[in-house]
């Protein structure tokens, strides 16, 4: 995020872009939740989006969530654009019914949280363990860090300077 927001500084964008780091989502998303009741109804009403990243680093695979229909057209266009940049990022790929696909929420071997060897990690776990730290993650999965930042950095560059609202 913060790589994209040094990028972003001096490009001219027909859009206010925030970015913000969110503390206490592991807690009833303590920190989001505070922060959209501060915003103001017209702010509400004008927000076009919002990109979550999350997860990005410990799993074998990236990938990229969205909502139902027409709420996932910007994972869509990710996910294309990814395939165009020959960035490998995958999307939930509908197997459990209560998450269609290309949604999040079907927290399985697919989902990045348990897709490492079982043999690293806990079972194959790495996301709130002992094990999730960057000197582990350098360590077990070398270049995987700076892969995967850079991937979903570019991404995100592509969504805010050309996706069209």
């Amino acid at each position: 995020m913060l790589e994209t927001a040094k990028r972003m500084k001096d490009v001219k964008s027909n859009y206010t872009l925030r970015f913000i780091a969110f503390g206490a989502e592991e807690v009833d998303l303590c920190g989001s939740t505070y922060c959209a009741s501060k915003m103001s109804k017209p702010v509400i009403s004008n927000t076009l989006l919002m990109v979550n990243m999350d997860s990005l680093i410990a799993g074998n695979n990236m990938y990229v969530y969205g909502g139902l229909g027409e709420d996932g057209r910007v994972r869509d266009w990710v996910m294309k654009t990814a395939r165009i940049a020959q960035i490998n990022v995958k999307t939930n790929m509908g197997e459990n019914p209560e998450f269609p696909l290309g949604t999040t929420g079907d927290f399985s071997e697919q989902d990045g949280y348990t897709q490492v060897d079982l043999k690293k990690g806990e079972k194959g776990e790495i996301w709130h363990t002992q094990y999730d730290t960057l000197e582990y993650l350098d360590k077990t999965f070398p270049g995987r860090v700076d892969e995967h930042l850079n991937a979903f950095s570019v991404l995100l560059y592509d969504v805010l300077t050309q996706y069209k609202f």
